[in-house]
């Protein structure tokens, strides 16, 4: 351990002389590598401060910090880290990338996508956004929305189920405007039932509704009135990657009384710890359809695949 730590130590020094002598874009990189040995040195420490019980080849332990400091809850980073010790040979434990690469393959083998609202069954395509207030919807909507009509050239309808928020409303009015897509606003099922119908002869519908704090059971059970049990709907559960695990725990079993079929992560921009995607995976098994990455439309979204919300949790890429 004494040697790992003097090695990352003589290393960050170096770093920070090269610093002084290379332009600014240079700089910003040594910087980034500063912060990454910075990291190591901090996953060693605590390799022989926290996990005196948790006997692990060295490369499997950094994984296992690493994964751990990305927000993945310890459970669930030591079942992936143990079940890899037993498959994993004495001599490719001590290749660094290929234990990395295993652990991706036991992490996508748990996390489900779902290609977007491509894999939704009825020619028309029904999509509800629902979830807590501050989370992104209204500006999700309009991004879906922009993805339907430039990428796969669909006839699109936008429906916004939210008569108090009128700075939302007239948000999403102007997101109509400029993306070209009809509006309506509604404020109960009826309403909701009689604009599906105006837009029969369309692909796809996207409905935005307001947010609504898992704690309030009167908007609970509004929001229950109007999505429950309509199967041709099909409700995501948009959370924001800022959130912290326990609270996105309560939105789920709160907003999880009612059919959920998929999950949108919003704000991936304004995080640094995605493990608690994984988290959310493995207790309530639902698939992720889509990740935001900023505000704006139509750039700011993609699909959800396995690779890439693997890669922000072991950096896959920047290998």
């Amino acid at each position: 351990l004494q040697k790992d730590v003097q090695e990352l130590k003589e290393s960050i020094d170096e770093i920070k002389v090269r610093t002084a002598t290379y332009g600014d874009h240079v700089i910003n990189q040594l910087k980034h590598e500063l912060g990454e040995m910075r990291h190591m040195l901090h996953m060693i420490v605590s390799q022989s401060v926290h996990h005196d019980d948790l006997h692990l080849p060295e490369n499997l332990m950094i994984l296992f910090q690493q994964m751990k400091f990305g927000g993945l809850e310890e459970k669930f980073a030591r079942r992936v880290v143990l079940e890899a010790q037993k498959n994993i040979s004495e001599e490719d434990l001590q290749n660094f990338s290929y234990v990395k690469i295993f652990l991706a393959r036991m992490l996508m083998k748990i996390i489900k996508t779902t290609n977007g609202i491509e894999n939704i069954e009825p020619s028309q395509k029904i999509v509800s956004l629902i979830g807590p207030t501050g989370v992104g919807k209204t500006t999700t909507a309009a991004k879906i929305c922009s993805e339907q009509i430039l990428q796969y050239k669909r006839k699109v309808a936008l429906i916004t189920v939210d008569t108090l928020r009128i700075a939302a409303v007239e948000q999403l009015r102007a997101y109509a405007k400029v993306i070209n897509v009809p509006l309506s606003i509604v404020s109960d099922k009826v309403e909701l039932d009689r604009a599906i119908s105006s837009y029969a002869d369309y692909d796809v519908i996207v409905i935005d509704t307001g947010g609504c704090s898992q704690r309030d059971e009167t908007q609970m059970f509004e929001l229950r009135d109007i999505f429950d049990e309509r199967g041709r709907l099909h409700n995501v559960l948009v959370l924001s990657a800022t959130t912290k695990d326990s609270d996105t725990n309560e939105i789920t079993r709160k907003f999880g009384s009612m059919p959920l079929d998929s999950i949108i992560f919003t704000k991936l921009d304004e995080s640094s710890s995605y493990g608690s995607i994984f988290n959310h995976a493995i207790r309530f098994k639902k698939p992720v359809s889509y990740l935001t990455t900023g505000q704006n439309v139509p750039e700011d979204i993609e699909l959800a695949t396995k690779e890439r919300l693997v890669d922000l949790l072991l950096h896959i890429s920047g290998s």
